[in-house]
């Protein structure tokens, strides 16, 4: 039974399952409201927002308390998906191969909010921006797998997270909680 116990300790397994049950529970929550986003802009919006508020919050726990602002770390997810998911129209109205562009443009905007609330040196913010690209591309490409099987909701959103979790808390893990400079990479909360 320790063993088990001292698995849920790990760092990485932590990050992955919480950003896995953030974003399954964003889309869930979308998947129910049902907001027409086809046909309205602001409610496509929304959507947006949901998904990024969700799977942030799920991140958030695991990061509050290892970062001092760490709720910033909710509103730059959010503004980085919706600014991501929409940049890749302006700098590539191609629509056939939006498929390669478009994860990438989300893990780019993500990666660059999230860094300013890592904010420590350029190389850690340049390999969460990197990883940040690479666990958005791998996940999306899983994402489209699961909407060819016509899996939705929950299932959906939390196979995603997981594959976004589990690359990213690999950088989470080895980079910024086994660092032994880890104070001079994480700004950690002041002692009460």
């Amino acid at each position: 039974m320790n063993r088990i116990l001292a698995r849920f300790n790990n760092s990485w397994l932590r990050w992955s399952l919480l950003t896995s049950i953030g974003s399954g529970l964003g889309f869930m929550i979308v998947s129910r409201l049902s907001l027409y986003s086809d046909e309205y802009y602001s409610q496509f919006l929304a959507e947006l927002a949901i998904l990024g508020v969700f799977t942030s919050l799920g991140q958030w726990i695991f990061l509050h308390t290892k970062l001092r602002r760490a709720w910033l770390w909710i509103p730059a997810t959010t503004v980085g998906f919706i600014l991501g998911y929409d940049a890749y129209k302006f700098i590539l109205p191609i629509y056939e191969i939006y498929i390669l562009i478009y994860p990438i443009s989300i893990g780019l905007f993500v990666g660059l909010f999230q860094s300013f609330v890592i904010r420590n040196n350029i190389k850690t913010s340049l390999g969460w921006i990197a990883v940040s690209v690479v666990s958005w591309d791998i996940a999306y490409k899983v994402g489209l797998s699961l909407i060819h099987m016509r899996t939705i909701g929950f299932p959906m959103g939390a196979i995603t997270g997981l594959f976004i979790g589990a690359v990213s808390g690999l950088f989470i893990d080895f980079v910024l909680i086994k660092s032994e400079k880890i104070e001079s990479l994480i700004p950690q909360k002041e002692a009460s």
